[in-house]
């Protein structure tokens, strides 16, 4: 996903693979100057090794890392790819069980299922300490170490379903209206999920969310799929896209991340909906103090107003042009209405901060749907600006604007799934759902050109898909951030 946000994840790939010896090693002491840190690299990804270079359904093998830090480590994983393509059959996720978190062994025990995709696979490791640095994904550093293994006896299903057809019971609806929408998918090793979105003048308009779909005939290797969905009051009206999405019991998708795409479409339109297709507008973004050091508390106050009524507001922070959220993301309304209000958020500066010059960035929905600064709709430059220093730096200077925005994850477990590129890529996503950390994990957001993944699972909230724009190549990460504690996330690349 090039993207504008930081999906700096890069589908890498791995090479030959048998265990790697465990080596040990000193992690650096961290830079800090009265509790703030200067550390801007992500932990050392020392070696990664797998128990079996070749295993078969049912086998079990186990992953090990050694990686350390000066700031410690705060979460490792991991993520396969196969034939270029992302190929996660057992997770993401390493613990830590030996050493300590600067200076560890973090494992993972993978049981190979029935159903796994046969191939010589490349495992790509990732991390992040607890200044929020981080190795191969998002921001920060990069680490060539690879381990590898093959699976023999799978399936060799490289395919993803075949959506033979798409229809809705209703030409024309409006709101309070319920219509249904069908789907004919089928697939030789089943059909494991189906979905589907919807393009409104080329941005995303889930107003039912994306389903999923449910297998309502027919069996899961060639069946019929519904999902009725109701049109809500504040719906926009005009002539909307339907655009579907599969997967199937191998990992293979259509529409979105890897394998296959298909143009079957249907139409349908909405008569007396809103005509409002503009974001909130960010009147005003304000810190109450422009030096804060670690264990102060400060105030976010945006000042937000749309006709339609706000539906969220939220912010993320930058550091250099690199997203570093040490709070949160989430503003309150505390004052006046959805219409016309305040909305602020407290702040409190943890102990591992990094120091410097931080810009806010906010972005908010109204109740349409329209985004202002993510997904679609409206941007605004209203930006805040404070300094982390030891309490003796004075007012900050603003700092330059990033080239690139992220991603923003929310911390709002309401938020909503992040949409995909438009058919001639033109949206950015949205906001992602809070999380653990993993820099892949199959998002369910479709797109008509398969993004390449190293993405990161969607968020525990739902099937959210974080990534799959079509303008993203297949080298970049799928995308979706995932927060740990309030930093930690995982952004799906695509």
């Amino acid at each position: 996903m090039s993207n504008p946000a930081q999906r700096v994840l890069k589908a890498l790939c791995l090479s030959a693979g048998l265990l790697a010896v465990q080596v040990a090693f000193a992690a650096p002491e961290p830079v800090r100057a009265e509790g703030v840190t200067t550390d801007s690299d992500g932990p050392e990804i020392v070696t990664l090794s797998v128990s079996e270079a070749t295993v078969a359904p049912g086998d079990t093998f186990t992953i090990t890392a050694q990686v350390q830090d000066g700031a410690e480590v705060q979460s490792a994983g991991f993520y396969f790819t196969l034939d270029g393509a992302q190929r996660d059959f057992c997770g993401q996720g390493l613990q830590l069980t030996g050493g300590d978190a600067n200076a560890g062994t973090w494992t993972h025990e993978c049981v190979v299922p029935a159903d796994v995709q046969g191939g010589d696979y490349t495992i790509v490791p990732y991390a992040q300490d607890a200044v929020g640095n981080y190795t191969n994904t998002n921001c920060c550093s990069s680490s060539d170490t690879r381990a590898y293994f093959s699976v023999d006896g799978g399936t060799t299903d490289s395919d993803g379903p075949e959506i033979v057809a798409l229809s809705v019971s209703e030409a024309t609806v409006a709101p309070g209206d319920t219509f249904t929408i069908t789907a004919q998918v089928q697939d030789g090793s089943g059909v494991d999920h189906a979905a589907f979105s919807f393009r409104l003048d080329g941005a995303q308009r889930d107003f039912c969310g994306q389903g999923p779909l449910q297998l309502t005939g027919g069996d899961d290797t060639d069946g019929t799929w519904t999902y009725d969905c109701v049109v809500p009051d504040d719906v926009q009206g005009g002539d909307y896209t339907v655009k579907p999405y599969a997967r199937d019991a191998v990992g293979n998708w259509t529409n979105t991340n890897c394998c296959s795409s298909s143009d079957t479409r249907a139409y349908f339109s909405v008569d007396s909906g809103s005509a409002d297709s503009d974001g909130p507008e960010i009147v005003a973004l304000s810190v109450s103090t422009g030096t804060v050091a670690p264990g102060d508390t400060f105030t976010i106050t945006g000042q937000v107003q749309d006709g339609s009524g706000v539906e969220m507001a939220a912010f993320w922070f930058t550091l250099d042009g690199a997203q570093r959220d040490f709070c949160g993301q989430g503003l309150q309304l505390t004052g006046g209405d959805a219409n016309a209000g305040t909305w602020t958020h407290d702040c409190l500066v943890p102990d591992d901060v990094q120091g410097g010059d931080y810009t806010i960035v906010p972005y908010a929905q109204d109740g349409v749907g329209n985004w202002t600064n993510t997904n679609c709709c409206s941007s605004s430059d209203t930006r805040a600006y404070f300094t982390v220093a030891d309490g003796d730096a004075g007012e900050p200077e603003p700092t330059a604007e990033p080239t690139a925005e992220p991603t923003p994850t929310t911390t709002d477990t309401t938020a909503p799934t992040p949409e995909p590129a438009t058919d001639d890529g033109g949206d950015t996503e949205p906001p992602s759902i809070t999380a653990s950390p993993l820099p892949v994990a199959i998002t369910l957001t479709p797109s008509d050109s398969a993004p390449s993944l190293p993405v990161t699972t969607t968020f525990e909230t739902r099937d959210v898909i974080v990534g799959g724009p079509e303008e993203f190549s297949l080298a970049d990460l799928v995308c979706a951030l995932w927060r740990l504690k309030t930093r930690t996330r995982i952004i799906c690349i695509s």
